[in-house]
C-alpha cells in the first residue's frame, strides 16, 4: 500500500496519516521513505530498457524541481518524449542536473543512441543556445522544428502590452498558413506593418531558421509537431504532482518519484495513437527511406 500510494503522488506525511487511520499503527516518515526505496529497481529498469530504433518525432524540453543537496535549489529535469513509427507516444528518457545546458543535452542524446535509437525524422524543441547542434551531432539526418508557442511568447515579451494581442494574432495567422510560401509572404507583410514601431525586432525574429519545418511533413500532423505542447502538458502534470512534495530530500528520491509517474503515464500512452499519425504513416515511412538511414552511415 505504501508503494502504491507513493506511485500515485502521495507525500510521506500523507501516507503516514492514512496508515495510522486505517490500521491504528504509526509509521514514521523515515520508515515510509525507506519502504519507497524498494521502487529503485523500477528506476534501473526504466533507465536501462531498450528503445525502438525509429522515432518519427522527438520532443525535447526541460522543467525544474526543488532538490536538497547541501541546500535546497531548483534543478533541471531534462525530458525526451517520442512518437514512434506507428504514432504511439512514450516518455523515453530523463536526466536531473543543477542547470540546463546544451552540453548536458548531449549526454541525454548519447543515452538514447546507446539504448537503441538510430533514426529520427524530426526534433521539436525551444531555442536554447546550442541545443540544435547537440541534437544534430547525434541525429545528423533529422530536421528541427522550433516550437512556435515559445517563439510567439518570446516576441510578445518584447513588445508593448497594448500591442501584444495584435502581434499574437498576426503570428497565429502566419502559423495557420496553408503552405510555406504563404507563411513567408505573411512574414514580410508583418515586418512592413510593425517596422515603424519595432524596426529590428521582427526583421530579426521572423528570419530565424527552423520555423516552418513542419510544412515538409503531412498536413495531418502539423498541429502536433509545430509546438512542444505535448511535452509542456506532461511537465504541467509533473509539477502538479511534485507540488505536493515541496522538495525532494535527495536526487535518488526525485528519480524514484519521477520514474513512477513516467511508468504510469507510458502505460496510458501506449494504448493510443497520436491524432493524425495513422493518416501520416505512409508519408513518414517514405521519409525514413528517402534519408537512407539503413543503408547510409548514421552515427
Amino acid at each position: 500500500m505504501v508503494i502504491a500510494l507513493y506511485q500515485k503522488g502521495s507525500t510521506t506525511s500523507e501516507i503516514c496519516e492514512l496508515i495510522e487511520k486505517l490500521y491504528g499503527h504509526h509509521y514514521s516518515k523515515q520508515t515510509v521513505s525507506n519502504i519507497t526505496e524498494a521502487t529503485q529497481e523500477l528506476v534501473e529498469r526504466f533507465n536501462q530498457r531498450a528503445l525502438k530504433p525509429r522515432y518519427s518525432i522527438l520532443y525535447i524540453d526541460a522543467t525544474f524541481t526543488k532538490i536538497r543537496r547541501s541546500t535546497v535549489s531548483s534543478e533541471a529535469v531534462y525530458l525526451v518524449l517520442g512518437i514512434d513509427e506507428d504514432g504511439k507516444r512514450e516518455i523515453l528518457s530523463y536526466c536531473i542536473t543543477p542547470n540546463e545546458s546544451s552540453e548536458i543535452w548531449k549526454d541525454v542524446f548519447e543515452d538514447l543512441k546507446n539504448r537503441g535509437v538510430k533514426e529520427v525524422l524530426l526534433g521539436v524543441m525551444d531555442g536554447l543556445k546550442g541545443l540544435d547542434e547537440s541534437f544534430l551531432s547525434y541525429f545528423p539526418k533529422a530536421d528541427i522544428q522550433r516550437c512556435t508557442v515559445h517563439f510567439m511568447r518570446n516576441i510578445c515579451k518584447r513588445v508593448r502590452v497594448q500591442d501584444r494581442l495584435e502581434v499574437a494574432t498576426d503570428l497565429k495567422e502566419i502559423f495557420a498558413s496553408q503552405n510555406e510560401t504563404q507563411a513567408l509572404e505573411l512574414c514580410e507583410a508583418m515586418k512592413r506593418k510593425w517596422k515603424k514601431d519595432y524596426p529590428k525586432l521582427f526583421e530579426d525574429y521572423l528570419n530565424r531558421p527552423n520555423m516552418f519545418t513542419y510544412f515538409k511533413y503531412p498536413v495531418y500532423i502539423w498541429r502536433s509537431i509545430r509546438t512542444t505542447n505535448w511535452i509542456e502538458n506532461t511537465n504541467k502534470q509533473l509539477k502538479r504532482q511534485i507540488k505536493k512534495k515541496e522538495q525532494f530530500p535527495n536526487e535518488g528520491s526525485a528519480e524514484r518519484f519521477l520514474v513512477n509517474l513516467f511508468t504510469i503515464q507510458n502505460e496510458k500512452l501506449n494504448s493510443r495513437i497520436m491524432k493524425g499519425f495513422e493518416l501520416a504513416y505512409p508519408k513518414l515511412a517514405e521519409m525514413f527511406e528517402e534519408r537512407s538511414y539503413l543503408s547510409g552511415s548514421s552515427l
